[in-house]
């Protein structure tokens, strides 16, 4: 964008994955308010000397013990100052945790940024990004103030922070007068007349490479500490063939949002493409292809892996659901209206804004432009909205994940599988988890039973892993849109109503 910027060139930086908590300053604040508002939370005053006053772990453990082991909390309370570098940090703090407790919360972090100077330190820590964060510290305000009208405590607003934190941050309108600089993550579901994919010569980064710490032996768990056992070898192998799949139907999705044009740039000359380059992990040879002419305006034609064109592609696949793609036997008849609606519905409840109600109407009619089916579409979306399962979403105690992806270790075997949850619906009240797993078969009420019996074994992983995992509640049911009808796995063998 700064390139574009000095050449003249309008550009618009699109970043639809951003979160909250990406931004340095959002994460200082809610440390800051935490400490203010649970100042017994030792692990947070660690954090917060570690992440914004750059006090290592060391120097606090050696600080305790020259302490006698006193807790930390005891000492961020105190009245009376504490010698010491350290000491006088956390008697700085306790002081001005003091001297907010009686302001109200927009005046509260007006003085918190005033003596700590968050918004000045994040802009020096990040001087790309001090646009960013001068429009952040005016959205939090704005929250604070919000608090303020609303009558909310110090503590009540930390709380409202911390609900945003893995929330994503909102976009500004797109300017179709400008070029939309967008991650490849970013582009799914959307199109555009013209996309360049740039740097396709130069080695590129799969993602962060995660190896596998543990894997079933013998029916136990086992941790893995060294990297020098075949087994661990073994499971970092295939997650590096893994990334590289992965990456490859990435770059497959952003080189499908081209309506008429698809430009394929190289920066500079390149003798030789790299091992990961997009030219390799797509199999195309550039130099075959035939340079852009402007005048044309005509789509290049790419010869993709398994000689598959683009366009039939895209509608067996779906604009952004690639990994739902169904994989069919030769001697199965695929009916490709049934998959690209299946498509459509996963990628609609995807975007779909469960905690805004008064949207829901709004977003559903406008993603029926889009149905293969518009008849079955717009039957099925006012199924939904009269199902007494959506009827009874208490929206206020509800917090919604789609598309969550997780790894678990399978059974037996030691291997990891890769899993994407449709919908995964918190009750923080009860402290409960429903996941949700669209179906789109077309099926009647008599059929629930055998199809429950077929998506059993995916459902009761889901149960078996969130289980683990937290100590809340956990139901998993599987939603059949052609009937309206949210069927718990438990219940299935009654084909209960839902």
């Amino acid at each position: 964008q700064r390139i574009f910027s000095e050449m003249g060139v309008p550009a618009q930086l699109r970043l639809r994955g951003q979160r909250w908590h990406s931004k340095l300053l959002f994460r200082w604040l809610c440390g800051i308010l935490r400490i203010v508002s649970r100042p017994t939370d030792c692990i947070e005053i660690v954090a917060v000397l570690r992440e914004i006053f750059a006090v290592s772990d060391g120097e606090v453990a050696k600080f305790l013990e020259n302490r006698g082991g006193e807790p930390l909390w005891e000492i961020f309370l105190q009245k009376n100052k504490v010698h010491g570098q350290l000491g006088s940090l956390l008697w700085e703090l306790g002081k001005l945790r003091l001297d907010i407790m009686e302001l109200n919360v927009a005046e509260a972090l007006m003085r918190i940024n005033e003596d700590l100077n968050l918004l000045e330190r994040a802009n020096c820590c990040e001087p790309n990004r001090s646009a960013e964060n001068v429009s952040l510290w005016g959205d939090v305000v704005d929250l604070a103030y919000g608090a303020v009208a609303r009558g909310q405590s110090l503590a009540e607003f930390c709380e409202l922070l911390l609900e945003k934190y893995f929330d994503p941050c909102e976009l500004d309108e797109a300017d179709m007068d400008r070029i939309q600089i967008d991650t490849l993550h970013g582009s799914k579901g959307l199109e555009w007349n013209c996309v360049i994919l740039a740097f396709c010569g130069r080695d590129i980064s799969s993602s962060r490479q995660i190896l596998p710490c543990h894997a079933v032996v013998g029916g136990h768990p086992k941790l893995f500490l060294k990297a020098n056992t075949p087994l661990f070898e073994e499971h970092a192998a295939q997650c590096e063939d893994d990334r590289l799949k992965t990456m490859q139907r990435l770059l497959y999705v952003a080189m499908t949002r081209a309506r008429e044009t698809l430009i394929l740039a190289r920066d500079g000359v390149v003798e030789k493409s790299a091992a990961n380059s997009p030219e390799t992990l797509m199999a195309v040879d550039f130099s075959k292809l035939k340079p852009w002419q402007p005048a044309a305006c005509k789509p290049i034609e790419v010869v993709l892996p398994q000689q598959v064109s683009a366009q039939n592609a895209a509608v067996r696949l779906g604009r952004s659901r690639h990994r739902r793609a169904i994989a069919a036997k030769k001697s199965e008849v695929v009916d490709d209206r049934a998959v690209a609606h299946g498509n459509w519905w996963h990628r609609t409840m995807e975007h779909f804004p469960w905690s805004e109600r008064r949207r829901h109407g709004e977003y559903l009619a406008t993603a029926l432009m889009d149905a293969p089916d518009r008849e079955r579409g717009e039957r099925e979306t006012a199924a939904l909205l009269a199902s007494s399962w959506y009827k009874n979403l208490q929206l206020d105690s509800l917090r919604f994940f789609a598309e969550w992806s997780f790894a678990s270790e399978l059974e037996a075997g030691g291997e990891l599988a890769g899993s994407v949850v449709d919908l995964l619906v918190f009750d923080r009240g009860k402290n409960h988890l429903t996941v949700v797993d669209w179906k789109t078969d077309l099926i009647g009420r008599e059929d629930i039973p055998r199809a429950m019996e077929r998506h059993g074994p995916q459902l009761r992983r889901y149960v078996t892993f969130f289980r683990r995992r937290g100590n809340w509640q956990v139901l998993a049911a599987a939603y059949f849109s052609n009937l309206g009808q949210l069927v718990p796995w438990e219940a299935a063998s009654e084909a209960a109503a839902d």
